[in-house]
């Protein structure tokens, strides 16, 4: 039998329960276990989770945060998604959307969409990589900085950029530039004669690794080179840092991208789907 259950962010012995579920596939859940570790510092409430328990196991999760998307876990146990739906059906009167590996998402939001008698959009295909080595680029022109406060205005300016070519309706660039520019997160930046011309930051630390994104290069500078380049220094930083593994997200649908992190040393692990729900 499933039971779901909200996580109690003062309970050590839950926390570790969804911790060690997790980190069998730390790549797949690296945006999970990045909420995680806010709960589990006491500095995050704004994020939540729910488990599904089964014989005293975590058989899987879905986390929260407000004003994003629910990420869905790998499920233990088919039973689990049809009681997650039942459960947030009494939590919610609606939701964004949710992200999370196939196909695991596709049941949570067919089900959900069911009961609400909604039509789903599917708002994006992606693939989550993992890197422990990399393939550092050569040839290119310029070199690498790290981001400073004084660089917050222009760079939540080509965050927005960002998001909008993706297609992400976040809203809230100045939290996410902020969270890149705040220990634990960081901002690294190509730059060709003192112009910057690419970026990647990182943020989200999980117990064995770090997430790196957004990477974006403006339309006038691709094709050079520099998105490689600053991601393989980003990467090589993070490794030399102590993470045993760096994760990257990237948009399934373009080849481009998934080419160019797999000649640096990025590892396809698995595809997600991101999903918008009407209203």
């Amino acid at each position: 039998m499933i039971t779901i259950v909200e996580l109690d962010r003062i309970n050590p012995a839950q926390i570790e329960a969804v911790r060690d579920f997790m980190v069998r596939h730390e790549a797949v859940h690296c945006i999970q276990l990045a909420g995680l570790e806010r709960i589990a510092s006491g500095e995050d409430f704004s994020t939540r989770m729910w488990l599904a328990w089964r014989d005293d196991q975590v058989v899987g999760a879905i986390g929260w945060t407000e004003g994003f998307n629910v990420t869905v876990s790998l499920m233990d146990d088919e039973a689990a998604i049809p009681a997650f739906v039942s459960a947030f059906g009494e939590y919610f009167d609606a939701l964004p959307g949710a992200i999370g590996p196939k196909p695991f998402v596709r049941q949570f939001v067919d089900a959900w969409c069911e009961m609400r008698g909604i039509i789903p959009k599917v708002a994006m295909n992606e693939c989550v990589y993992e890197c422990d080595e990399v393939i550092m680029p050569s040839g290119i022109a310029g070199s690498a900085r790290f981001g400073n406060e004084n660089d917050a205005g222009w760079i939540m300016k080509w965050m927005l950029r960002f998001h909008e070519d993706v297609g992400d309706p976040t809203l809230n660039m100045e939290h996410i530039t902020r969270t890149r520019l705040t220990p634990p997160g960081g901002m690294v930046i190509w730059e060709v004669d003192g112009q910057p011309v690419s970026l990647c930051g990182y943020a989200n630390p999980t117990p064995n690794g770090i997430r790196v994104g957004p990477v974006y290069t403006p339309d006038e500078y691709r094709n050079q080179g520099y998105a490689a380049a600053v991601t393989a220094i980003a990467t090589q930083h993070l490794l030399d840092s102590g993470n045993r593994f760096v994760f990257l997200f990237t948009d399934f649908d373009y080849p481009v991208s998934n080419h160019v992190y797999q000649k640096i040393g990025y590892r396809p692990v698995a595809e997600f789907t991101m999903y918008s729900f009407p209203g």
